[in-house]
């Protein structure tokens, strides 16, 4: 599980004295809240709900049946991360991550979509091959993974 920001915990008082958590003098204090922890937490949920397409394109590999229709995947707009991402504010858009965050998401949903199409129209073996390595599947996954990931500690920094 990705750990969400612990703004409170870099200073740490010790009984001996100065302890390796204290934040040095003059360093600045990152609050406990606020809009840049919630944009880390919205980042931190898409991260998981994106790795967990996979399973859900095994599962319906497995049994030729889905709970979602290639048509709603393909739509980017309509997961929760799409609907935040829609939303931000314009500070957030002006980072060289929003662009290629989001045109690695529609691929990202593009390539989901296809896949789960595959397993619903009965070519399961067609399928599986679009989710080994080097297929368009992973190689939209791996890089809106690592592109969110990168943005993330882009927020955090400050």
């Amino acid at each position: 599980m990705i750990p969400l920001e612990d703004a409170g915990t870099a200073e740490r008082s010790s009984t001996a004295g100065a302890s390796p958590l204290r934040r040095p003098k003059g360093a600045r204090s990152r609050p406990a809240g606020g809009p840049m922890t919630d944009h880390i937490r919205q980042i931190n949920a898409a991260i998981l709900a994106h790795d967990e397409w996979k399973a859900r394109l095994l599962a319906a590999i497995d049994s030729g049946s889905s709970e979602f229709q290639p048509d709603a995947v393909r739509a980017d707009n309509l997961c929760p991360f799409g609907q935040w991402f829609e939303s931000v504010e314009p500070e957030l858009r002006d980072s060289l991550h929003y662009e290629r965050v989001r045109t690695l998401h529609a691929q990202f949903h593009e390539a989901a979509a296809d896949v789960l199409a595959l397993a619903l129209s009965g070519r399961g073996p067609q399928a599986l091959t679009s989710l080994e390595f080097g297929s368009e599947f992973v190689r939209a996954s791996v890089l809106l993974v690592d592109e969110l990931e990168f943005w993330r500690e882009e927020m955090k920094r400050g």
